[in-house]
């Protein structure tokens, strides 16, 4: 693969896994869109060219730029540097997934929520004995309120 299009993808990898932390699915804002759209454009005509040329393949100062401009306002998502707030919406966000998947009987799937969120943020996959404790203590939260489990 062309260096420049595998750093495209890269980058709109980049931009979708920032916008799966850190938005709610469905509200993204006009800014995201088109920086989203502008990588998009960028990367489907890199792979419209046809030359054999190297250089026909390259882009311009401008976009490189751009590009560079993109990666650093995205990257927070690899580089772990949430915000507290962020974090705690994170949280957040996993805790009541693990409720939802507690209530329908689904136990497994809290576990692996919890660890695939703490790799997420902490970029350490938890133990299984660590995730276990985890989604047992929510669990023994969510008996003493008298909610109901589906249990299977």
């Amino acid at each position: 693969m062309i260096p420049l299009i595998k750093k495209l993808k890269h980058l709109r990898t980049t931009i979708l896994e920032y916008a799966q932390v850190k938005m709610t699915p469905g509200s993204w804002p006009d800014e995201l869109t088109q920086d989203h759209k502008f990588v998009e454009d960028l990367e489907a005509r890199l792979m419209m060219r046809k030359h054999p040329d190297s250089r026909a393949r390259q882009f311009s100062t401008g976009e490189m730029k751009e590009c560079n401009r993109l990666y650093k306002k995205y990257r927070d998502v690899y580089d772990g540097r949430l915000s507290k707030k962020e974090q705690m919406n994170i949280e957040m966000k996993m805790h009541e997934h693990i409720e939802e998947f507690l209530i329908m009987g689904q136990k497994i799937n809290a576990i692996k929520e919890y660890r695939m969120t703490m790799e997420k943020l902490t970029k350490i996959v938890p133990g299984l004995r660590e995730s276990k404790d985890y989604v047992d203590e929510i669990q023994s939260e969510l008996k003493k309120t008298g909610k109901r489990f589906n249990v299977r």
